[in-house]
């Protein structure tokens, strides 16, 4: 009794073996693709499909910035005209400024950068 119940889970266990090899190679491709669409999401991540808006506007006012990235989110950072160091805090002098839009990649952060204008309002 035991010997054919163990025979029977034998033959279960070959039949799904022989049910995988038939089908060997259609999973196969199918993991390939899998692996292949993953891999291209990867690297299209944090690509630029609307690079931030220049503009102007007045002082007190908070501009409209908007950038899109593929599957990441954007950070904004900006810097006085002529100097070099960015930073995440909003303008709060008048002046010309660059703002940066940063998104993370796969492989490293992408930018992108335009200027903007901030009027004094008098």
């Amino acid at each position: 009794m035991r010997y054919e119940a163990y025979e029977e889970r034998m033959k279960k266990i070959l039949a799904a073996l022989l049910s995988l090899r038939r089908h060997a190679a259609a999973i196969a491709v199918a993991v390939v693709c899998v692996l292949g669409a993953t891999f291209g999401m990867l690297c299209v991540k944090g690509i630029f499909i609307e690079e931030v808006s220049s503009s102007r506007f007045v002082y007190g006012e908070h501009p409209k910035l908007s950038a899109k990235a593929l599957f990441s989110g954007v950070r904004y950072s900006f810097r006085f005209q002529g100097t070099e160091d960015f930073s995440e805090n909003f303008p709060t002098v008048p002046g010309e400024y660059v703002v940066r839009a940063a998104a993370d990649g796969m492989f490293r952060e992408n930018v992108c950068e335009a200027e903007i204008f901030m009027e004094s309002g008098t």
